[in-house]
């Protein structure tokens, strides 16, 4: 007799990003796998859009899929994907974003690499998902969020974007730190703790989703700057005796990085007559490299005037009974 495919619940939080989600979505209703087992968790994180307005139109089972909509106020990453946990009823949880686009065979090829490596987590291979535009290319260039490439390669985090986890180890980790105020680390602070718990986490390059490149430069430097302050909260809370001198090291290499701005003719011309790229990526790719990284310095040293002192963690995901869909 054929064994059932594991239950999946599918938890996918958004905020303010309607016409993408609705494109997430109907990538996740035409995944390659048993539809009853698997459920699809949105967590509308404080909306203003019409999104609240428009999951509530929609029916608990769609195209044969169960359909849960969770809506929160303004709690920030952490805590939205911990409500989608405690709602949800599967053995495993598979996290993806309002951003992607989930190739069909994603969900079959995580179950699969989890059953023959009963790890911690599967960071599944995100890929660059380009748009037109000069911010997207250097998106593309730069690689920006590209994980999972290699299955030899033991990942150093899981994105939430393309990351699988048994839900039991989530519950004894106690899930994401809802002390993140906003997106940036708050995977790679999870991951971490599930490694000190003696969890090995694996890639899955199999399994493939597509993540939608910026597309403009205030979205790009956001991003830096949010991903340095989310590690300089994972810095308070390990090391909270040193918040001087990490300040102090991180005001030099912001510093240092302003500094350098005089060597970008280098770059230009070596881009531009060597790599013969087009003027406008030749002259703009360096520039981007050098102001993101300045994000990512002004964004360690904010987070770590934020969290002065060692902040204290909140992980309240809860086990309950489980159900059957």
């Amino acid at each position: 007799m054929q064994l059932k495919s594991p239950l999946v619940s599918i938890v996918l939080p958004t905020h303010n990003r309607l016409a993408m989600l609705q494109h997430t979505l109907n990538t996740l209703y035409e995944l390659d796998y048993p539809k009853d087992r698997y459920e699809i968790i949105v967590v509308n994180d404080d909306s203003t859009d019409g999104t609240a307005t428009w999951l509530s139109s929609q029916t608990s089972v769609v195209d044969n899929v169960t359909f849960h909509s969770l809506s929160l106020p303004k709690s920030g990453p952490g805590k939205a994907r911990n409500a989608g946990v405690n709602h949800a009823h599967g053995e495993y949880i598979f996290f993806t974003d309002d951003d992607c686009l989930i190739q069909s065979d994603c969900l079959r090829m995580l179950v699969n690499a989890m059953d023959r490596e009963q790890c911690g987590g599967l960071a599944g291979c995100i890929t660059c998902r380009e748009l037109p535009g000069v911010i997207s290319r250097f998106c593309s260039f730069i690689r920006f969020n590209v994980t999972a490439e290699d299955p030899t390669v033991l990942p150093s985090f899981i994105n939430t974007a393309n990351g699988f986890f048994p839900r039991r180890v989530l519950l004894e980790v106690g899930g994401f730190d809802e002390n993140f105020p906003y997106i940036g680390s708050e995977d790679l602070d999870l991951s971490q703790r599930i490694k000190k718990l003696g969890y090995v986490l694996k890639s899955c390059p199999t399994a493939i989703v597509l993540h939608l490149n910026k597309t403009t430069a205030k979205s790009i430097h956001r991003a830096f700057f949010n991903q340095s302050r989310g590690a300089a909260y994972i810095h308070a809370k390990n090391f909270p005796q040193r918040q001087l001198p990490f300040i102090v090291e991180h005001c030099l290499k912001l510093i240092l990085n302003i500094i350098r701005f005089v060597l970008l003719p280098f770059p230009i011309l070596w881009n531009f007559s060597v790599k013969q790229m087009p003027l406008t990526d030749s002259v703009c790719f360096p520039l981007l490299a050098r102001t993101t990284k300045i994000a990512s310095m002004w964004g360690r040293i904010v987070g770590r005037i934020m969290f002065w002192h060692e902040p204290i963690a909140r992980y309240p995901l809860r086990d309950h009974s489980q159900t059957t869909i």
